[in-house]
């Protein structure tokens, strides 16, 4: 058996490599080391596993992005015991899976719940994906005195809502300047746009 590293939550936080772009990344040996793979949402059975260089019961820590999910399984098929794994698990030795690992299901988070269709031109969310605070805004320039008085707090919007023709300019700094997008659909999550918890000012228009 490996030797199992204990870590402070401090420390693996510098060890977890970024997974901004990835979905989940399996590791060879406890503490994050040795061989790492990281996979997309997708069924690997052994054969897929050993394609992408993992060898069979070899895998010894998982990191997941927040929102996915990674079944593990002790026998090739997907069978056997298993394990789900919706974290960062930098070994696997006290859940009784180090070196068992022959096959692992990762699941991609669900999509976005559809936006809501208020009697409104647009709305500002405070969470992506259509989640905590929602503000109505109408088709005209808001200012961040303005944006204040409606209940929206500076830098803090992560999704924007648009009624059809409508579009949406959104600046990263007070009076309409600095760096600004504009959009033309709602968008439930800014972080694509380099633009979450950057909204200083907006203005809504016809498209």
């Amino acid at each position: 058996m490996k030797k199992l590293f204990l870590l402070t939550a401090t420390l693996a936080a510098m060890i977890i490599p970024s997974l901004a772009s990835a979905s989940a990344t399996v590791y060879q040996h406890c503490g994050y080391r040795g061989y790492r793979v990281t996979l997309g949402a997708g069924s690997y059975d052994l054969a897929h596993l050993r394609a992408r260089g993992i060898r069979n019961n070899d895998l010894s820590g998982v990191a997941v992005t927040p929102g996915w999910t990674v079944t593990v399984y002790s026998r090739p098929g997907f069978r056997g015991r298993s394990l789900v794994i919706k974290g960062n698990v930098p070994c696997l030795v006290k859940y009784g899976f180090n070196d068992k690992v022959s096959s692992l299901i990762v699941t991609a988070p669900p999509p976005p719940p559809p936006p809501p269709r208020p009697k409104h031109t647009a709305a500002v969310y405070q969470h992506c994906g259509w989640r905590g605070y929602m503000v109505k805004l109408k088709a005209k320039a808001y200012n961040i005195d303005q944006l204040r008085r409606k209940g929206v707090v500076n830098n803090d919007i992560s999704g924007v809502w648009l009624a059809p023709g409508y579009k949406a300019t959104l600046y990263a700094r007070p009076n309409f300047r600095g760096r600004a997008i504009t959009i033309y659909k709602s968008v439930p999550c800014l972080v694509k746009y380099g633009f979450n918890d950057k909204l200083s000012s907006i203005i809504i228009s016809p498209k």
